[in-house]
């Protein structure tokens, strides 16, 4: 606990980036890869293979404040967020700013990493939404995982409201990495991981056509 918490200092070194304007760092066109579950997934990567991200959308059929209340958990994100095997919240500034540490669960060959997380929770004036914008760097993590490469993950969770009980949701993920891409962070970029997480995470809410979940 003692080394998770001397690495919440490098945080301050990229305050001042701002994820909110995440879609304004690509260059090239979303290209189609997902379609199915009324689930859209985009993919986009750069020409030189250094950026990558995507975009995946679908609607969630619950009470805004449900659905609000489940991102605030940081501790269960595992149990929809398939891409993490432990989750916590290891510094919380205010209700809107925390921090918090992530074990990646990715399938063999690819090993598990140790991501930290800063997270700004703020609500967008033009259409309503409440997002969630997060940063990981390479700085916080341990030096025997960073191999002398620099990375940064910007995400993004938009939650825009279009009834009383019906959400558009919104997940955007951008990698920038120095150099060759590992087979991890590959695993994290597949369409396939946000199309599973927005089904996880929809199951936890009302189906289209208005019944409750199962669990």
């Amino acid at each position: 606990m003692r080394g998770i918490f001397t690495l919440l200092p490098i945080f301050i070194l990229f305050l001042l980036i701002r994820p909110s304007e995440l879609s304004a760092q690509y260059v090239g066109a979303w290209q189609p890869a997902i379609e199915r579950d009324n689930i859209e997934v985009l993919i986009h990567r750069s020409q030189d293979l250094r950026v990558r991200g995507f975009k995946a959308t679908t609607t969630i059929y619950l009470p805004f404040d449900s659905l609000e209340a489940i991102f605030d958990d940081v501790v269960s994100y595992p149990e929809w967020q398939t891409m993490f095997r432990e989750t916590k919240v290891v510094h919380r500034v205010s209700d809107s700013r925390f921090h918090y540490y992530a074990r990646t669960n990715l399938s063999w060959p690819a090993k598990n990493h140790d991501l930290m997380w800063r997270v700004e929770k703020e609500w967008d004036s033009r259409d309503g939404s409440l997002v969630y914008n997060q940063v990981c760097s390479s700085n916080t993590m341990p030096e025997k995982i960073k191999h002398g490469t620099i990375m940064q993950a910007f995400a993004s969770w938009r939650l825009k409201p279009i009834s009383e009980d019906e959400i558009e949701v919104t997940f955007y993920l951008h990698v920038d990495k120095g150099g060759r891409i590992p087979s991890w962070l590959i695993n994290l970029l597949s369409p396939d991981n946000p199309h599973e997480i927005l089904v996880n995470l929809r199951g936890r809410g009302l189906l289209p056509e208005g019944d409750l979940a199962l669990d």
